[in-house]
């Protein structure tokens, strides 16, 4: 059986193999329903079972096998052995407590033992999920033994979780610096030895152009491959911007040579009186910002070491009792996690945290980062930061 499904850029491909033997008299099939979006271990075990009367068997169980295109063997999986009855039987996240305890051996590549075991997402990549259904049964001339009575092959492509997002030269600015650096935050979340590289294009805009039509039309005023991080310092040494002059620039994330990410397109204008950035709104010093579902152009600046936020959850789930953080770096690197020294308890409402990020706290250099929260349904929020060593009151920027 095959059949094929692209929805909201999750391609599936599901392929079943019914394996039949003249010996054995047990018959049997098991369904998996397709995991859609960011999954989680969890989300996996979604299965129709159904065995025939005329199954001979004493037991029965499932295995799991999860093979990523490029990183081979993730794991593989087992549940306890199970006696459902004949007919069909539902396997769900409220109906699965027979298969367990489900037995997991990870391969040795990656960190997907800790983020999986947490309750996380799988990271984006493309997946095979290989479920078989043995069964210990009945054998004409053999008595009982171990069988394979059913395969069933399903191939998952997941999108990243968030999409490549300009941070600065803010978009519809004015500049007056020669040299400004280009920032961006890359796809995520990756892989801790997932690398990616960036390329990055600026074309002048011309009259009655708009920034996309100059971006495909127009010849390059400057590009660059190959670039390692999530940055850019315009070159010394390089053709100068034009006064009054209006240009495009765009960002491009690759992997192993294969584009995977594409950024907007944002513009700016190069002029020596700078325009004052009306978009910057000042906060007090000691103010929480919340943070948010979605990542945006805003971004929160740190001083005097401290990282001040406010978690404010409605629907607190049992589960969700301990506040469950990753901080990224601009290379998508994890620098900081959950594993603290003190818990930090959640509750229904609002949760504000003060995070010490100097020496002896979270150690972060000067940087842009992002901050991650992540619940057990693998709902985030987020919070993109720049720390800076200044010792000044507070400030967001805007980019919208």
């Amino acid at each position: 059986m095959r059949n094929l499904t692209n929805t909201a850029g999750l391609k599936v491909l599901l392929v079943a193999l019914l394996l039949q033997s003249t010996q054995i008299k047990a018959q049997g099939t098991l369904m998996p329903l397709p995991p859609m979006g960011n999954f989680t271990f969890d989300d996996l075990w979604n299965i129709t079972l159904t065995l025939s009367s005329a199954a001979q068997c004493d037991y029965f169980y499932i295995t799991l096998d999860i093979n990523e295109s490029k990183r081979g063997l993730i794991l593989t999986a087992k549940t306890a052995n199970l006696n459902p009855g004949n007919g069909a039987t539902s396997i769900n996240r409220n109906n699965n407590s027979f298969i367990k305890p489900i037995q997991v051996n990870y391969a040795s590549i990656g960190d997907y033992k800790q983020q999986l075991e947490n309750g996380g997402t799988f990271p984006s990549g493309e997946y095979t999920f290989t479920y078989r259904l043995f069964g210990d049964c009945f054998v004409i001339e053999m008595g009982y033994k171990l069988k394979l009575i059913y395969e069933y092959s399903t191939v998952v492509e997941n999108a990243l979780l968030t999409p490549l997002e300009l941070i600065y030269v803010y978009d519809g600015d004015t500049i007056s610096e020669k040299n400004p650096t280009f920032t961006w935050a890359g796809p995520f979340p990756l892989q801790k030895n997932q690398r990616l590289e960036y390329s990055i294009n600026i074309v002048e805009i011309r009259s009655g152009q708009t920034p996309l039509s100059a971006m495909t039309t127009n010849s390059s005023f400057l590009s660059q491959d190959n670039i390692n991080y999530s940055y850019f310092p315009y070159p010394l040494g390089s053709t100068e911007f034009t006064l009054g002059q209006r240009y495009a620039w765009q960002v491009r994330a690759f992997e192993d040579g294969k584009e995977i990410a594409v950024s907007e397109i944002w513009s700016f204008i190069y002029d020596k009186k700078e325009k004052k950035d009306k978009k910057e709104k000042k906060l007090p010093h000691g103010t929480y910002v919340e943070l948010r579902n979605v990542i945006d152009g805003n971004y929160y600046t740190v001083y005097d070491d401290s990282l001040k936020f406010n978690f404010n959850i409605t629907n607190l789930k049992k589960s969700d009792t301990i506040l469950k953080f990753t901080i990224y770096d601009m290379k998508n690197n994890i620098v900081a996690s959950k594993d603290r020294k003190n818990k930090m308890l959640l509750k229904a409402g609002s949760n504000y945290y003060d995070f010490y990020t100097g020496k002896g706290g979270l150690n972060l250099d000067k940087g842009f980062y992002l901050l991650e929260v992540k619940n057990m349904q693998g709902e985030s929020w987020y919070l993109k930061f720049y720390v800076t060593k200044e010792k000044k009151g507070e400030k967001i920027k805007n980019q919208d």
